[in-house]
């Protein structure tokens, strides 16, 4: 063999050896890349997952906050109940006069009015305020003596707010 036989087989065992060099490269480099793309789609169906759970355990909550939200009123108005039981089974057992009764059913009604405050219920105030109609719905006008035009008269049921809200207007006779 000549030299540029020998010079011609290590150029190209150098050339064969140099692609398979590359040629590992980039399989160690498609190796990384394929642990990459694991690691982050582990971590974006584990972030799924995890938003998943947030949301049933939202869902849950939500459910049971309306499944229970009058609970409080319960508790504020069964003492209210037992008075009213209270009162009934003494009026059947015994024979009060008309004057008990009424002073037992006065001190249930101011009972039942303080549960009502104490969950943030207050009445609308209406005689003698002007008629507003974002408090006070009017049945009927009547004339009037000395009141100005649109002055509530009488309350013929009681209007109330929960904390800001109106949850029932005040049915009104005004002047007209």
């Amino acid at each position: 063999m000549d030299n540029t036989e020998l010079s011609s087989e290590s150029t190209d065992t150098i050339e064969v050896t140099s692609e398979e060099t590359r040629l590992i490269e980039l399989e160690a480099e498609l190796a990384q890349v394929k642990d990459l793309l694991n690691t982050e789609t582990d971590q974006r169906l584990r972030a799924y997952a995890e938003l998943e759970n947030f949301r049933k355990r939202k869902e849950q909550e939500t459910d049971s906050a309306k499944k229970y939200a009058a609970e409080k009123l319960i508790i504020g108005l069964l003492p209210v109940l037992d008075s009213l039981i209270l009162a009934c089974t003494h009026a059947t057992n015994h024979s009060p006069s008309p004057e008990k009764l009424k002073e037992g059913f006065v001190l249930i009604q101011k009972q039942f009015e303080s549960a009502l405050e104490k969950l943030g219920v207050q009445k609308i105030e209406a005689v003698g305020e002007a008629f507003d109609p974002n408090y006070h719905q009017a049945v009927s006008k009547e004339a009037a003596d000395g009141v100005n035009s649109e002055i509530v008269l009488r309350d013929m049921q009681t209007g109330y707010r929960l904390h800001d809200r109106v949850i029932r207007p005040s049915m009104v006779v005004i002047a007209e």
